[in-house]
């Protein structure tokens, strides 16, 4: 079943990359705490709750293997959203003025987020070669060789 969500979401990765969210559209707090903080809140709860007890019930020893296996796969989705966020927040910084405090702020957020992603890669490395040929899969078949839309400036 957790490979049914990864494919899931590399079958939605292009939709969600072009996104007003990933365009960095909705201004830094509104993207980084809102849709960041919040949201990453909302998927990991919801993965724990949505699979996390049908690992545990299909689990006769401690429940330590369910756990571990649950928490990749939030590991994983959060890495995924968690990319779109930073491009985001990447793409406000660029765009907007901030105080060098504040580019400090956003220089070790972003930082931050870059580790997320080989820290996902080493944790749950089947399931990110699954998203990666299935992304491609996607790429190739259904997408056209397209995968990031570029919008015009006026758009």
């Amino acid at each position: 079943m957790a490979y049914l969500v990864v494919i899931l979401a590399a079958f939605f990765s292009k939709s969600y990359f072009n996104s007003k969210l990933c365009r960095g559209e909705y201004g830094f707090f509104k993207t980084y705490f809102l849709y960041g903080g919040l949201g990453a809140f909302v998927i990991y709860a919801s993965i724990m709750f949505l699979f996390g007890y049908s690992a545990l019930k299909d689990d006769s020893g401690t429940g330590h293997f369910a756990l571990l296996t649950t928490a990749r796969l939030g590991l994983f989705c959060l890495a995924v959203y968690l990319s779109g966020i930073a491009l985001a927040v990447y793409k406000i910084k660029m765009r907007s003025d901030f105080s060098p405090l504040m580019n400090l702020y956003v220089a070790l957020i972003l930082i931050a987020f870059v580790i997320l992603l080989p820290t996902a890669l080493l944790k749950a490395p089947v399931m990110c070669a699954v998203y990666a040929a299935s992304v491609f899969v996607f790429y190739k078949f259904v997408w056209g060789g397209e995968f990031v839309v570029k919008k015009a400036a006026n758009d």
